[in-house]
């Protein structure tokens, strides 16, 4: 049988929420779930914590495998700051028989079919992976093309940016070529001009040799998209509708499904995982305030009204704004108030 090896990494106890629903995210919307096995590369993690994290996942224990970085990566673990830079070692600390793997941040929510992407031919590719929808910003490609060249990666401005949170790899061909190594001589403790640690070093050195995916495989939106989302960089994935539903959504930046400005349907999935894992005993949106409520039923709103009606993105948009607009006839009212305050104070990074 072949596996469906999937890896996670975590430094520090602030996304165990996190992690413990992507994991039960991952479970749930397998398709094969007698495949998958789970791979958890930790540091600084207590153990009253990580036992807390392994008891939710009773039900598939026994596909779940850690690792400790003190002992895997010994001269490396303790680094300040290192543990986000751990995902390039996953070729030392996994065992020669994971030859494809699938790493995840901790901040997603997996809803589709991961097996999928096994069938992809990785034969000339090290990684398949998701265009960046902010990569066209210039802060972001600047840094590249200079340091492109300084280290001798060189990129150019018309090169595609990844996003590093989802990556499909070919494990076995980043050992052979031991990618881990090379980017962590040439690059660790020289990216002050990286804004996101290591991911505009895999952006260098994978440079040319990625295989790209659907964004429904990585989708990544903040409030500012739902006006501002660059359809262009993904033309040649077929309409949006096809991806606004993703198999995988990621929660990158600061708008994490617990934070203030999530949307109310990302708040009502990320809950139902926690409590599902054993992670919470109750629901706290049923006692969260009601102002907090109403917000992110406002930017579900917003939404759905950007994505559905205006832009004409989204499958059978309204049927979904009358879910939510019935039971709750005050969010319309209140929604040129909302539209006011974005107008006047600018939306929210």
């Amino acid at each position: 049988m072949e596996y469906l090896d999937v890896a996670f990494t975590l430094c520090g106890e602030k996304g165990l929420p996190l992690l413990a629903a992507a994991v039960r995210s991952t479970w749930e919307s397998c398709a094969q779930p007698e495949r998958l096995r789970i791979h958890l590369l930790w540091w600084d993690i207590g153990e009253d914590s990580l036992t807390r994290l392994v008891s939710g996942w009773e039900d598939y224990l026994s596909h779940f495998h850690l690792y400790s970085a003190g002992s895997h990566l010994p001269e490396l673990a303790s680094q300040s700051r290192y543990g986000f830079w751990y995902r390039i070692w996953l070729g030392r600390v996994l065992g020669p028989e994971v030859e494809r793997l699938l790493y995840l941040d901790c901040d997603v929510l997996v809803r589709g079919d991961i097996s999928e992407l096994w069938a992809l031919d990785m034969r000339d590719a090290l990684a398949a992976v998701v265009w960046d929808p902010a990569q066209r910003v210039e802060v972001f490609r600047q840094p590249l093309v200079e340091n492109g060249h300084r280290f001798g990666f060189p990129f150019r401005w018309e090169d595609p940016y990844f996003n590093s949170g989802v990556l499909f790899l070919n494990l076995k061909k980043w050992r052979e070529e031991r990618i881990g190594d090379t980017i962590h001589r040439v690059f660790f403790g020289k990216t002050e001009w990286s804004r996101f640690n290591d991911q505009d070093p895999l952006n260098l050195v994978l440079n040319g040799r990625t295989k790209p995916l659907s964004p429904s495989w990585n989708l990544i939106e903040t409030v500012p998209y739902y006006r501002k989302w660059d359809y262009q960089l993904y033309r040649d994935f077929g309409p949006p509708d096809e991806y606004f539903e993703p198999k995988i959504r990621h929660f990158a930046g600061s708008q994490k499904p617990e934070t203030l400005w999530a949307r109310w349907s990302h708040k009502v999935e990320f809950y139902g995982y926690l409590q599902r894992c054993g992670w919470l005993d109750e629901n706290p949106l049923e006692r969260s305030p009601w102002w907090r409520r109403l917000l992110s039923q406002l930017v579900e709103l917003h939404y759905l009204v950007c994505r559905g009606l205006l832009q004409r993105a989204l499958n059978k948009p309204l049927p979904r704004l009358c879910r939510l607009l019935l039971p709750r006839p005050h969010l319309f009212f209140c929604y040129f108030l909302f539209l006011a305050y974005l107008w006047f104070r600018g939306e929210p990074e």
